[in-house]
C-alpha cells in the first residue's frame, strides 16, 4: 500500500450525462503492483506510466507545502454516447496540477447523472429532479477512489412541492484502502466536492463554489489557495506566499528565492496535431485535431525536462501524434523512452491502457507485454517475470531466474485467490515459494489484516517449510495494532502496538499511546493561517507513551497548533520548547530548555522555511547561509556553514545540475577538506571525490550501474580532475533476479560467491 504526503491539484470535472466510459486507473493505487524507477513508476496491472516533477517544497507548521506536477500516460479512453463509442483524451493529456491550479488543494469528484421523477400533487404537473451516483474522488495525485453508497439529488433545491429522492449532501468513506472520507453536495442540476479528509485528519475543501480552496490539518493549521485575475497564490502555514501560478502557455510557477528575487519553473505547450490509428473494432478513432501538449518544463537554473510524443504512423515521425509519451529527457541528462507494442498499435481496446511497450533507460531496455490478465516483464539482464492480475490486484508472480530456479509469490485477497476482491480489502495472504538447487523448494506465508481505512491491524508471519505443505508453517510472530477511536478526528492514531511470540497469545513487547489528555492543550498567541477546530473534533495529539517492561512513561503537552510544548521522559526530566519571535508564526522551535538548566536556541528564515543558525547548550553558534551567487540562489540550498570555531564550509553547485562540491579551507588556506559528488544521467551518485589540496587534483572513486540499475562496479581510488572518470578495475558485484548478490569479485581476482538455501538465507564461500 502506498502512503505519501500531499501534493496539491484539482480540476472540476463532471461526467457527461448519458455517457459511459472506461479508463485505466491512473496514479499509484493502494495495494497496487509497481516497477520501474528511479524516475518513473509503472503500474504492472495496466502499464500506466506515472511520474511526478517537484516544483516547490517547504517546511510548515503542521502542514508542509509541497507542489508537484503529475503525469499519467494512459491518455485515451473509449467514451460511448448513445450508440457510438469514440476514443477520447483525458483532461490535459494526462498532466495534473497544471489547469485549475487555484483549486489544486482539493482534488475533484466525478459521478453519473440521471433524471429522476415520480412526484405530482395536482394531477397535472409532474415534478422531477436529478440523481447523482457512482461517485469517484480523484485525489491530488490523479488517483481515482470509489465512494460507494454516495447518492445525492437536487430535488430540494428546485422548488418541488412534494419531496423525494436522495439527500442533497452526504459524507461517505472511500473503500479502496486510501483512507479518504468524502463529503459531496448537490445543487441546481450539479454535484460538487464539499470536502475530502484523509486518514490523519487533514481536510481539503473548495471555498464554496469559487476557485479558492483550503487545506486544514487536524489542529487548524491552514494552507490557502486564492485565484485573482488569472493568478493563483498559495499562502502557507507560515503566512508567506509559497508559490504563484500564472499564465496559460507558458504556465509559470514562481517563488521567492534566497536573494529575495523571483525564481520560476516554466511549463511550455506546443500546438500539435493529434490523431489515433488504433483501429479497434467498435471504437471510432480520434480524427486530426490541434492540441496543446506539454513539451518542456524549464527549471530556474536553465535546465529542463523535454517531453516528446509517439507518432501516429511510424512512417511519419513528424506527426500527427497519438498524445502518448514517447520520451522524457531529465535535467540530469538521462532519457527514458517508451515504444508501444502489442494489441491494436499498442493499446487495449477495452479501456485505453497500454498493451505493451519497451522502456529504454540509460542502463538498458525493459520489455512489458500483456495478454489477458497476465503481464510479462523482461529486464535487461534477461530475467523474466510473469504476473497475473485480478483487476488491479496481483494474485500470482513467477520470476524465472535461469539456473537459480524459479521464485513464485501467490497473493489472496479477502480469502479469495482467483477473482478480483470486493472492496474494501480486509485481508491479504502472500505466500512466497523460494527455489533451491540442492533440496525441495520452501515457502512461507504472511497474512495481513486491514481495517476499512486500509490501515494494518494485524500481521502474522509464518515460518518456511517444504513447498506444498499444508497447513502453512508455524507462526513466528504476530504484530497487532489497535487504533484510537475518536468520534470525529484522525483514524490513523495507534492506541496499542503489540508483538506476540510464536503462540500468538503471549505478548513479548507492547507500546501504548494516549492522545488529547485533559489539561494537555495550551493556546498559542497571534498564530497566522490558523483556524479554530470544530466543536467535538479530536486533534489526535500525542500526550503519552507507555512501554511494557520499562518503568515510567513519557508524557507531552501541546499547543493548539499541534507543536509540542513540553516533553517529560520516563525519569521525570522535563524539556520545554518555546516558539518566540522569529518562529515564523509559532511554527518552529526558537528555544529549548533542557534538564540540568541547559538551553539551546535557533533562528529561521520564514521565506524559505529554513534554519539559519543554531546555538548549542555551550552557547556555541553554527550559522548557515543560503545560496547567494546568481545561479545557485535560484534554489533554497545551503551555500556555507560556519561552525563555532568560525571555520566555514562553502558549497557550490555551479551550472552543472549533476555536481555539487563542499570545501573547508584551513591552515591559512594551505589545507582543505573538499568533497565533490557527481551524479549520472538518472541522478544517482556516480563519482565521489576528495581534493588532495586547495589547488590539486582529486582522489576519486567511481560507482557504475548494471543494466538493471544496480551498483555493479566500484573502482579502486584514482586521481583525476573534477568529474574525471576511470577506466580502471574495481570490485564487481553480480546479482540474481531478486537483486541479491551472487558474486563479489575484488580487483585482485578474489571472490565471494553466495548461494541461497535454508529458507532463502545466504550461504557463501570464498576463493
Amino acid at each position: 500500500m502506498i502512503s505519501r504526503s500531499h501534493t496539491y491539484s484539482i480540476a472540476l470535472l463532471l461526467l457527461v450525462s448519458g455517457a459511459a466510459f472506461a479508463q485505466p486507473t491512473p496514479g499509484l493505487p493502494p495495494f497496487g503492483s509497481f516497477s520501474g524507477g528511479p524516475f518513473d513508476t509503472i503500474n504492472n496491472a495496466n502499464l500506466n506510466v506515472h511520474f511526478e516533477i517537484p516544483i516547490a517544497s517547504k517546511a510548515g507548521r503542521g502542514l508542509p507545502f509541497t507542489y508537484s506536477l503529475t503525469y499519467d500516460s494512459s491518455v485515451w479512453m473509449p467514451v460511448t454516447v448513445g450508440s457510438t463509442t469514440t476514443w477520447t483524451p483525458v483532461t490535459n493529456w494526462g498532466w495534473g496540477n497544471l489547469t485549475q491550479a487555484s483549486q489544486s488543494v482539493t482534488g475533484y469528484v466525478t459521478f453519473r447523472t440521471t433524471l429522476s421523477g415520480g412526484c405530482t400533487n395536482d394531477g397535472h404537473t409532474f415534478w422531477y429532479w436529478d440523481t447523482f451516483d457512482q461517485f469517484y474522488y480523484h485525489d491530488p495525485f490523479g488517483l481515482s477512489h470509489p465512494v460507494p453508497n454516495l447518492t445525492l439529488s437536487d430535488w430540494s433545491f428546485r422548488g418541488e412541492p412534494c419531496g423525494g429522492g436522495a439527500p442533497a449532501s452526504m459524507t461517505q468513506p472511500t473503500n479502496d484502502g486510501s483512507g479518504y472520507t468524502i463529503t459531496a453536495a448537490a445543487q441546481y442540476q450539479n454535484a460538487y466536492l464539499s470536502a475530502a479528509t484523509n486518514a490523519d485528519g487533514t481536510a481539503v475543501a473548495p471555498v464554496g463554489l469559487s476557485t479558492d480552496a483550503t487545506s486544514t490539518d487536524r489542529n487548524g493549521n491552514q494552507i490557502t489557495a486564492s485565484y485573482n485575475s488569472g493568478v493563483t497564490t498559495f499562502t502557507d502555514t507560515l503566512n508567506t506566499t509559497a508559490l504563484t501560478v500564472s499564465g496559460s502557455n507558458p504556465v509559470t510557477f514562481a517563488y521567492t528565492n534566497p536573494q529575495t528575487t523571483t525564481s520560476s519553473y516554466t511549463v511550455t505547450y506546443t500546438a500539435t496535431t493529434v490523431q489515433t490509428a488504433f483501429s479497434c473494432p467498435n471504437v471510432l478513432d480520434y480524427g486530426q485535431h490541434q492540441a496543446n501538449l506539454v513539451t518542456s518544463i524549464a527549471l530556474p537554473d536553465g535546465t529542463s525536462y523535454v517531453i516528446k510524443y509517439e507518432p501516429t504512423y511510424s512512417t511519419q515521425p513528424n506527426g500527427p501524434f497519438t498524445g502518448r509519451i514517447a520520451s522524457i529527457k531529465l535535467p540530469t541528462g538521462g532519457t527514458i523512452s517508451y515504444t508501444y507494442s502489442g494489441g491494436n498499435n499498442g493499446i487495449n481496446c477495452g479501456d485505453g491502457s497500454a498493451a505493451g511497450f519497451s522502456r529504454q533507460t540509460p542502463d538498458g531496455t525493459w520489455a512489458y507485454s500483456r495478454s489477458g490478465s497476465t503481464t510479462t516483464i523482461a529486464d535487461p539482464a534477461t530475467n523474466q517475470a510473469s504476473l497475473t492480475f485480478q483487476g488491479l490486484y496481483e494474485t500470482q508472480r513467477t520470476v524465472n531466474m535461469g539456473s537459480s530456479g524459479t521464485l513464485s509469490v501467490s497473493t489472496c485477497y479477502n480469502n479469495n485467490c482467483s477473482v478480483a476482491p470486493v472492496l474494501p480489502i480486509t485481508k491479504v495472504a502472500a505466500t512466497r515459494t523460494l527455489p533451491s538447487t540442492t533440496s525441495s523448494s520452501v515457502q512461507a506465508t504472511t497474512v495481513s489484516l486491514y481495517n476499512s481505512y486500509g490501515l494494518p491491524t494485524e500481521v502474522d508471519e509464518y515460518a518456511y517449510q517444504a513447498a506444498g505443505s499444508t497447513p502453512p508453517g508455524s507462526l513466528v510472530r504476530k504484530t497487532a495494532t489497535v487504533y484510537s477511536t475518536f468520534i470525529n478526528g484522525p483514524v490513523d492514531r495507534p492506541a496499542t502496538v503489540t508483538v506476540y511470540d510464536w503462540t500468538g497469545n503471549t505478548a513479548v513487547a507492547s507500546t501504548g499511546y494516549t492522545y488529547d489528555a485533559t489539561g494537555s492543550l495550551y493556546s498559542s498567541s497571534a498564530t497566522p493561517q490558523h483556524v479554530a477546530v470544530a466543536q467535538g473534533w479530536s486533534r489526535g495529539n500525542l500526550t503519552g507513551i507507555a512501554r511494557t517492561g520499562i518503568i515510567g512513561n513519557q508524557s507531552f503537552t501541546n499547543y493548539d497548533t499541534g507543536n509540542v510544548r513540553t516533553a517529560t521522559d520516563r525519569n521525570g526530566a522535563l524539556t520545554t520548547y518555546s516558539y518566540g519571535t522569529g518562529s515564523c508564526g509559532n511554527s518552529f522551535v526558537t528555544g529549548t530548555a533542557l534538564p540540568l538548566s541547559l538551553t539551546t536556541s535557533a533562528a529561521w528564515n520564514c521565506t524559505g522555511g529554513v534554519q539559519t543558525s543554531s546555538t548549542d547548550a555551550n552557547s556555541k553558534t553554527t550559522t548557515t547561509t543560503y545560496t547567494t551567487t546568481t545561479n545557485d540562489a535560484k534554489f533554497w540550498r545551503p551555500s556555507s556553514v560556519q561552525d563555532p570555531a568560525n571555520a566555514t564550509t562553502n558549497t557550490s553547485y555551479g551550472t552543472n545540475p549533476t555536481a555539487s562540491e563542499s570545501a573547508l579551507n584551513f591552515n591559512g588556506s594551505g589545507s582543505t577538506a573538499d568533497t565533490r559528488t557527481t551524479l549520472d544521467g538518472l541522478g544517482r551518485p556516480h563519482i565521489s571525490q576528495r581534493r588532495q589540496s586547495p589547488t590539486g587534483s582529486y582522489d576519486s572513486v567511481e560507482t557504475d550501474y548494471d543494466s538493471v540499475g544496480r551498483p555493479s562496479k566500484v573502482t579502486i581510488p584514482y586521481s583525476a580532475s573534477a568529474g574525471g572518470t576511470s577506466s580502471g578495475s574495481g570490485t564487481v558485484t553480480t546479482y540474481n533476479a531478486l537483486s541479491r548478490p551472487l558474486q563479489v569479485t575484488d580487483v585482485g581476482g578474489g571472490w565471494t560467491k553466495y548461494t541461497y538455501e535454508c529458507a532463502g538465507r545466504p550461504a557463501w564461500n570464498r576463493g
